[in-house]
């Protein structure tokens, strides 16, 4: 891997069987020519983007069918 690091611990990492220290995840972050604070903001960010999209499926499936088709109609001319 390019962090030095045996295959099987990355699986084990991905997998949650290895626990992530705050150097560990310093070290990868590194290895891969990343700052810790990009690293951070992406991984805030990506948190809030599944928020956002679990908030709007939540609304989406109480909506009634004309509801959902006004509502598609909007999405699909953000989307263009």
């Amino acid at each position: 891997s390019k962090c030095g690091w045996w295959r099987g611990a990355i699986g084990h990492i991905e997998h949650g069987r290895i626990e992530l220290y705050e150097s560990k995840i310093k070290h990868i972050v590194q290895s891969y020519g990343c700052a810790m604070k990009d690293f951070y903001s992406l991984l805030s960010n990506g948190i809030e983007q599944e928020k956002l999209e679990c908030s709007c499926i939540n609304l989406i499936k109480k909506f009634d069918p004309n509801q959902l088709k006004a509502a598609q109609a909007f999405l699909e001319t953000l989307s263009k």
